[in-house]
């Protein structure tokens, strides 16, 4: 047991230094009354001054009771009192410097000057951070206990210690739960988000009833990947596509491609009625003809007449350069031109020259008949003979005669400055003889006139000499 002395030694010091004030040591009242209670029989001197629960030196105890250690505590108040100590002065226990009252938010005790541990949090470190904190260790915030890495599935930030409220599920409650849930509130499980009650309206598929693509009981079938727009989706009762087909597919599940006369989006397009063979049918995309277009129309949809200058199946055909007209325009389905033939060409396509014996515009003019030759042929553009006119007819058309005067026979080539020497040699021939022949007559008709003279007795002629010399 402890000398009565020293017990009453220390109730009167630690009562003094408690109820001691800076201002009160100041005026030195309380020093008198600590130093009258300490008389030299009563006071042990511990060794190199120093100081615990029994043993108390003289000099340290001045030194607490002169300053009242108001910013540390120890042996001359030498070590620094925690600045986390709580309360309102911080003022900690000047012997062992342990905080009167506790640590501050995420310190721990005694002296209030280590951070809380790992998992712990709140006043002294007393609180562990919740279980359900997501990440390995489970870490929360020293001050208030908020997980460092949030929830996990089905529990509500940020203490991590309550369930999803209904509506809501999956990590840090941030998922609503399905509209589509049956049950008064569409409630879910909090940590996946099934719906508690299964589904409520067709079309929807358990667990979450939110899956899109979808229709039909316990939606076990899939929307048509031809319906139109980016999901794809369809009526969740009848599969129908809410935005229509793809090009090329039927409504209402754009799951059949067009019929052969129908193309485009849900079908809604007839294929050309020019498309060629027996059912005018189309490609169900696009709607170019699969077997190509009927005359006089232009693929690859059959809708529109060839474009002038062609004609024909798929207008694959050219109008004939000799069409009149500025863009030898023809007839789309025919070829025939749209006006008439340039001269010497012949309807109705305009690309072969008049057939022989016949030229002009349209090939209307038939040659002159006295057109020198067999078959009395002509240019089929001007009419000229080709091997020249008749004897007694006019060139170049030999249509006219000539006026009783010898007509040498010119063919066509006698138009454009080139001479036939068999006609030329023969006219030449036919004019000697003639001049041969009259120079014959004058002479004999002289001699006949020298014979016979009536006033001479002689030599007259009998009735039959003379009359064979009138016949010579």
């Amino acid at each position: 047991m402890e000398p009565m002395a020293s017990t009453v030694h220390r109730h009167v010091v630690e009562t003094a230094l408690v109820q001691t004030t800076p201002v009160a040591l100041l005026m030195g009242h309380v020093t008198t009354a600590v130093m009258l209670a300490f008389s030299p029989h009563s006071v042990t001197k511990c060794e190199n001054k120093k100081y615990n629960e029994n043993d108390q030196s003289v000099s340290m105890l001045q030194s607490l009771v002169a300053t009242g250690c108001s910013c540390g505590y120890g042996l001359n108040c030498s070590q620094s009192c925690s600045v986390h100590c709580a309360g309102l002065n911080n003022i900690p226990d000047p012997f062992d410097g342990s905080c009167h009252q506790v640590c501050q938010v995420d310190y721990q005790s005694p002296l209030c000057d280590l951070a809380c541990p790992s998992g712990t949090y709140g006043l002294g470190c007393t609180e562990g951070c919740n279980v359900h904190c997501a990440g390995l260790n489970n870490t929360c915030s020293p001050f208030d206990g908020s997980c460092n890495e949030g929830c996990e599935l089905g529990y509500q930030p940020p203490l991590c210690e309550q369930v999803c409220v209904n509506g809501t599920y999956g990590s840090d409650c941030t998922h609503n739960c399905s509209v589509h849930c049956a049950g008064l509130n569409n409630s879910c499980n909090p940590f996946d988000g099934s719906c508690d009650h299964g589904c409520q309206d067709v079309g929807y598929r358990p667990p979450l009833c939110d899956e899109v693509g979808k229709y039909g009981l316990a939606c076990a079938q899939n929307c048509s990947s031809h319906c139109a727009g980016p999901n794809n989706t369809c009526d969740p009762f009848g599969g129908s596509c809410d935005q229509g087909c793809e090009a090329g597919y039927q409504p209402p599940l754009c799951d059949q491609e067009c019929l052969g006369v129908k193309y485009g989006l849900n079908c809604a397009t007839d294929c050309s009625i020019h498309c060629a063979g027996p059912h005018n049918t189309c490609d169900p995309f696009d709607g170019s003809c699969d077997e190509g277009c009927e005359v006089g129309f232009k693929p690859p949809l059959c809708d529109q007449v060839c474009d002038n200058g062609t004609y024909g199946q798929d207008c694959a055909e050219t109008c004939s350069d000799h069409c009149a007209g500025p863009y030898n325009t023809c007839d789309p389905f025919d070829g025939s031109c749209k006006r008439f033939c340039e001269i010497g060409y012949q309807s109705p396509l305009c690309d072969q020259v008049c057939s022989p014996g016949t030229f002009g515009r349209g090939c209307s003019q038939n040659c002159s008949g006295h057109c020198a030759g067999p078959n009395s042929t002509c240019s089929p553009f001007d009419g000229t003979c080709d091997q020249g006119c008749e004897m007694g007819y006019q060139p170049p058309l030999c249509v006219k005669k000539s006026n009783g005067k010898t007509q040498k026979v010119i063919n066509r080539t006698d138009f454009n400055g080139s001479s036939n020497n068999m006609w030329i040699w023969i006219g030449l021939v036919i004019a000697i003889v003639v001049v041969i022949a009259a120079i014959a007559i004058v002479v004999v008709k002289r001699r006949c006139t020298s014979l016979y003279s009536p006033g001479q007795g002689e030599g007259l002629l009998d009735d039959t000499d003379a009359m064979m010399l009138k016949d010579k």
